[in-house]
């Protein structure tokens, strides 16, 4: 019996040739991932074949038919090779549809079994994306190109040409790792409402150490006005694009850089929102006049440390 393989529809259509130049490494890590591939581009090669038989089985076939249509027109009888060629040219046919089916089916199973693979293995691309990105940086780093240097012209000035170069070849691949990494989590994570926070807590591992004031920010709580417009607090970076972060990072190595896997990123982000809680908490009791506990004091103290070293450190940004 003839059966025809329905279409497999990929749940990760992004994914599928995706040219990344940092997601393909990434993705060659899982386990039996070019196994996969490979079986799926063997077959390919092969279903191709397998249709070209078909067509032509299907062009035999069709040559048979008319060979007796223009027999019959001619008011002769037909041949008596006929029912040879007919019973020839209808196996070859049946046998060139079996075979096209049976290789759609065997696409098919690799595609879901493809499937099941990225399915689980979010966690293993994003740690992957996250080593691109530290071998990235520490290489970045290793240049020691000036904090004043933000172009191509100063690079010149400075004597500082060839480390240009490399970070800004180091930008375009940073670029790419953080491209992969929003690719996973819009296809890979399901029902997350984490996203939200990749390019905050999702790029820089220490957040609330650099930007204390990140809830005020989230919340649209200005911190002051100017020419009668509200002034919100900001990171210490540009946040025009993530090449801004990039080239901050690169130049200030207090900044740690990262890329989390869901897990990392929901305990990250609760720690500092539940940090911002309790310092609420502990500034609505003293208003009450409510007494605090030594642990209550020493971790306010801290904290206000912290926001005084942000905001000493929070001044230059790159341009």
């Amino acid at each position: 019996m003839t059966t025809t393989a329905l279409p497999h529809l990929s749940l990760f259509p992004a994914l599928e040739g995706v040219s990344n130049p940092a997601l393909a490494p990434a993705l060659r890590s899982l386990p039996d991932y070019d196994q996969n591939q490979a079986g799926k581009q063997r077959i390919a090669t092969e279903l191709q074949s397998a249709n070209a038989a078909l067509l032509a089985a299907v062009h035999d076939r069709m040559e048979v038919v008319h060979q007796a249509v223009a027999t019959a027109q001619a008011d002769k009888p037909q041949p008596r090779a006929l029912p040879r060629q007919a019973a020839k040219s209808a196996a070859a046919l049946a046998e060139a549809r079996e075979l096209v089916a049976v290789l759609q089916e065997a696409d098919k199973l690799l595609a879901e079994g493809r499937d099941r693979l990225l399915t689980t293995a979010p966690d293993a691309l994003l740690r992957h994306l996250g080593g691109q990105l530290q071998a990235a940086l520490a290489e970045a780093r290793a240049c020691g190109l000036d904090e004043s240097v933000a172009t191509a012209d100063e690079a010149i000035d400075a004597g500082q040409v060839d480390a240009w170069k490399t970070v800004t070849r180091l930008t375009a691949v940073a670029s790419d790792i953080r491209a992969a990494q929003r690719l996973v989590w819009a296809h890979l994570v399901r029902g997350s409402d984490l996203q939200q926070h990749l390019d905050s807590f999702g790029q820089v591992r220490n957040y609330v150490d650099l930007f204390p004031e990140w809830l005020g920010r989230q919340r649209g709580k200005a911190i002051s006005t100017f020419n009668g417009e509200p002034v919100y607090p900001t990171p210490p970076w540009d946040e025009n694009t993530l090449d801004d972060l990039w080239a901050y990072a690169v130049r200030h190595h207090e900044v740690d850089l990262w890329v989390p896997t869901p897990a990392e990123l929901r305990d990250t982000y609760a720690q500092a929102h539940a940090d911002v809680l309790r310092v609420e908490a502990l500034e609505d009791a003293e208003a009450a006049g409510q007494p605090l506990t030594p642990d209550q004091k020493q971790w306010r103290a801290s904290r206000n440390q912290l926001m005084r070293l942000h905001e000493r450190h929070a001044l230059p940004t790159i341009k």
